[in-house]
């Protein structure tokens, strides 16, 4: 009898610390589902601050992987007290399964931000070279365009004229199809990513 109500007494501290337990974690998993990023403050983040964002959501991810392990742990604790106790356990396993449920779908979202920060990453990166071609560009137009104006007032025989009118016009074809692939590739770069 009384070995009885010793395991009586042991199974409903299990429970309350298992109901203070999934109590603690639901608190901490409010508190990481208010630290996601808004996608809106992506698009407006400089590189420094988006790499402080990636460095965030990696902590995050540990954090989450770490409460998850505890909510792991809880819902062992609770199956070992409902194959103890079967009635009145239902709703502490329906408690324990909903929290698990959110801390995966959590790590999911954590995840999933943290793909598109690094994405987003990628994208200023490669729109900054691609500023730094076309200024390029546009210096050695001027380039030549002043070698056409200084040829144009110096004394030249006219056919070293057409031999270099020949290579400006083959040199500015050039230029106009690496604008143009330019061009082409940054508009795929942006359908791309706001496709993300």
């Amino acid at each position: 009898m009384w070995i009885h109500r010793q395991k009586l007494l042991e199974d409903s501290l299990s429970i309350q610390k298992l109901f203070h337990e999934a109590k603690q974690l639901d608190a901490m998993m409010g508190r990481q589902e208010g630290r996601l990023i808004d996608k809106d403050l992506l698009q407006h983040a400089s590189t420094g601050q988006l790499q402080t964002f990636l460095d965030q959501q990696t902590q995050m991810i540990e954090a989450v992987e770490s409460y998850r392990r505890s909510v792991e742990s809880v819902c062992e604790l609770g199956r070992k007290l409902i194959r103890g106790q079967v009635a009145g356990m239902g709703r502490i396993e329906q408690k324990v399964y909903s929290l698990k449920q959110r801390y995966a779908n959590l790590c999911v979202m954590v995840h999933d931000r943290k793909c598109l920060l690094f994405e987003w990453i990628t994208f200023r990166d490669m729109l900054q070279k691609i500023d730094t071609i076309q200024e390029w560009l546009c210096e050695k137009k001027e380039c030549l365009d002043e070698v056409d104006q200084t040829m144009a007032t110096s004394h030249v025989t006219p056919e070293e004229k057409a031999a270099y009118r020949s290579f400006v016009g083959k040199k500015y074809a050039q230029l106009r199809q690496l604008e143009s692939e330019l061009d082409m590739h940054t508009q795929r770069i942006q359908q791309v990513f706001q496709m993300v």
